[in-house]
């Protein structure tokens, strides 16, 4: 296999949703990890367009700006990365659930949904990566401003 072929195989596709995207990945959260953001760390598979499968591959979101956790008994906490870590750690609940869909609004919204019942709401904020997203060894995806998104696809490492 070409290296172009790697990467167009490895190349994650959003796949169009009326006024958003759904990023067709599926996986476990192995990691929550707090500091100046929240960030969640998995594994898992994504479907490609066409609803095929491939698996093991990582994936990693990166909250930045305040969010909604919205938990399985329908109560909504207001979390704010940066601030006091202590009251972020409601969002350690989604740890070891499994992040079953993921949708990115064309104004820079970004929400995912756990098979727990939780849900994280991470609004666009002006002029700021709210969040990023990246997948695999080579693609993320961040707003930059409302409406506005940066996405870099790399080529992965020849092995």
């Amino acid at each position: 296999m070409t290296i172009q072929e790697r990467a167009e195989d490895d190349a994650l596709r959003l796949v169009p949703d009326g006024d958003r995207w759904r990023v067709p990945i599926v996986g476990a959260v192995d990691q929550v990890a707090i500091d100046f953001s929240v960030q969640l760390s998995g594994s898992g598979s994504r479907a490609d367009p066409l609803g095929d499968w491939s698996a093991d591959f990582t994936w990693h979101v990166r909250i930045e700006a305040p969010f909604r956790l919205t938990r399985r008994d329908r109560s909504v906490q207001a979390l704010v990365p940066g601030c006091d870590f202590e009251a972020l750690a409601p969002a350690l609940v989604v740890t070891h659930q499994t992040m079953i869909s993921m949708h990115i609004w064309r104004d820079g919204r970004l929400r995912m949904a756990f098979d727990g019942g939780e849900v994280v709401d991470v609004e666009a904020v002006e002029f700021s990566e709210a969040w990023e997203v990246h997948v695999g060894r080579g693609w993320l995806v961040a707003p930059i401003a409302p409406g506005t998104f940066r996405e870099d696809r790399m080529e992965p490492p020849v092995p």
